[in-house]
């Protein structure tokens, strides 16, 4: 009977430790978008420890709805694998900014 519990333990404990490894592991990237007056925004970008910067105006439309830009961006990225995780808004003070969360899965 002792054998018996001791062999169902040690299954056990092994398919708990192959459940741990099994687990999907996730790069992480952060888009920030943020939406000025006059048609001017600014993007953010972090990817994998990278930060860059840019800066445009939209050709039309009010700023805070014509998120063009960052669209483009998120459907480069979503055809690269990229997924997106979360987003968020945000107003601020002479704009609002627009958060993005996204994630790839690890080779």
């Amino acid at each position: 009977m002792k054998a018996v519990k001791i062999f169902l333990v040690s299954i056990f404990i092994m398919a708990i430790s192959l459940g741990v490894r099994a687990q999907e592991k996730y790069e992480y990237a952060n888009i920030v978008y943020q939406a000025i007056t006059n048609g001017r925004y600014e993007l953010y970008t972090t990817i994998d420890g990278k930060f860059t910067e840019s800066k445009g105006k939209v050709d039309q439309g009010f700023t805070y709805y014509n998120l063009t830009p960052v669209m483009e961006l998120i459907n480069k990225m979503s055809q690269e694998g990229w997924e997106l995780h979360s987003s968020n808004s945000l107003a601020l003070m002479g704009g609002v900014g627009y958060y993005y969360y996204l994630r790839k899965k690890k080779a």
